[in-house]
């Protein structure tokens, strides 16, 4: 298992089909497997440091948003967020002159300072939360959005005082401060961008960051992987997925999508609701769907190539009748 490293944009290639952990975009029976999960996470000998499972706290929002993000996940998210950054940095070589020996010294001047008891985690919830109650933390979000260049200015005096708070002996904070000065340029290139824009306020929402940090705890991972193994007796149908399916609908007809009779879309006189998760502009709205098939598309309108706006590269569609359109799926998904 690795993580999620090696954005499109800088052209990293891995070989092989991917396979992600089950989650709400993914798996039907993400409900059943969470409960599992939440089980085993509890019941390890660390539970207590690593404390409960706050994946699915996170709260997507923003009011720089060029769409309307329904049911938005911090998976999503983070997918996004992450193309964001790299397009942000610039290009491979961009990221080896310019960031990769400042985080490597970074991480190497917390892992010298910190003792074994210490967490990175609780580390950056503790710089997050003292930088985020100062009062001045409003000007960094108005830098962002009007001037980003200012931006490390007024945020270098923020984070000198909230890593001195932090109160770790032997701590170097000034060079702390100089080295992460290249990944703030490269989250206010970000800002520069409608798209990239969208992301900052959900990234540095406070009631956020303990989600964002407690996804990095290896044993999140191995609860997981022991929820889906049914040697150690759980058979919540949870599986490893090869991601999901995007499917792009146009606004102009009205339509209702359906899996084993369940309503789990729908558009009605230009109203768009839906329990999936979905981003839907003024012309159209893109569905996430778990890898499976059986989803039908009913219109009291004759469907055509106008509702599917694009298809996905996982799906071909046929109406049948001319009113109600059956999804299937293209090449192998297991």
């Amino acid at each position: 298992m690795v993580p999620f490293v090696g954005p499109k944009e800088y052209e990293f290639v891995r070989y092989g089909k991917e396979y992600y952990l089950p989650d709400i975009l993914s798996d039907l029976n993400y409900e059943a497997h969470l409960k599992d999960v939440k089980y085993i996470l509890a019941n390890l000998p660390n539970s207590n440091i690593v404390g409960n499972y706050m994946i699915d706290s996170f709260k997507y929002g923003t009011t720089f948003d060029l769409t309307k993000k329904h049911n938005w996940t911090m998976n999503r998210f983070l997918e996004s967020f992450i193309g964001s950054l790299a397009q942000g940095v610039g290009s491979r070589s961009d990221y080896s002159h310019d960031l990769e020996k400042p985080l490597s010294d970074l991480f190497a001047l917390i892992y010298k300072t910190l003792t074994p008891k210490d967490s990175l985690i609780d580390l950056a919830i503790s710089v997050g939360k003292n930088i985020f109650l100062q009062d001045t933390f409003e000007t960094v979000l108005v830098d962002l959005q009007h001037n980003p260049k200012r931006t490390w200015d007024d945020f270098k005096p923020m984070l000198t005082k909230a890593l001195n708070k932090t109160n770790i002996e032997g701590l170097n904070v000034e060079e702390m401060v100089n080295l992460l000065k290249s990944l703030i340029d490269a989250i206010c290139n970000i800002a520069q961008d409608p798209i990239g824009l969208q992301s900052i306020p959900s990234l540095i929402n406070f009631n956020n960051f303990s989600s964002l940090a407690s996804a990095h705890y290896p044993e999140l991972l191995l609860s997981h992987m022991t929820a889906l193994d049914d040697q150690y007796g759980y058979n919540s149908g949870g599986k490893l997925t090869q991601k999901y399916l995007k499917i792009a609908l146009n606004k102009n007809i009205d339509f209702v999508l359906k899996y084993k009779n369940e309503v789990l879309a729908s558009l009605e006189d230009g109203v768009f609701k839906t329990s999936l998760v979905a981003e839907e502009s003024n012309e159209s709205v893109e569905i996430y769907l778990p890898t499976v098939e059986g989803y039908v598309i009913n219109s009291n309108e004759r469907l055509s190539g106008s509702l599917l706006e694009k298809d996905s590269s996982k799906f071909y569609y046929e109406p049948v009748p001319e009113t109600v359109a059956k999804l299937y799926i293209k090449g192998d998904i297991t």
